[in-house]
């Protein structure tokens, strides 16, 4: 693969990643816009929305999820509890990292077989 190919790849990469996390970044607004508006309309008009919890559940969290799947994944990120992992020294952090991914593995896989 040529110098120039590589470039367009990586630049075409980054265009999906920032468009991806823009657009989770406005899925989480939405959401939170539309429970603010569900807020009001409950305790101050007495008169709720009732459709907001099922597209808080079925297009604004899978969204802010999976829209921010490109950039987490191009970044390295994780959910981690910073407080405690950012403090840690260097090899701990990689120990931590190895034994959460050998508890999340097996978990998973059984979850997996439950399912089926």
């Amino acid at each position: 693969m040529t110098r120039e190919h590589r470039s367009a790849i990586q630049r075409t990469i980054h265009t999906i990643k920032i468009v991806s996390v823009t657009l989770a970044g406005v899925a989480i607004t939405a959401m939170a816009l539309v429970m603010l508006a569900e807020t009001l309309m409950r305790y101050v008009f007495t008169n709720p929305l009732g459709w907001n919890i099922s597209a808080v559940e079925r297009i604004f969290m899978p969204m802010s999820v999976f829209l921010a799947l490109p950039w987490l994944y191009l970044t390295a990120g994780h959910v981690t509890a910073e407080l405690v992992y950012d403090r840690l020294p260097t090899a701990w952090r990689r120990s931590a990292r190895i034994i959460g991914h050998l508890v999340i593995g097996p978990l998973l896989a059984v979850q997996r077989l439950c399912d089926s």
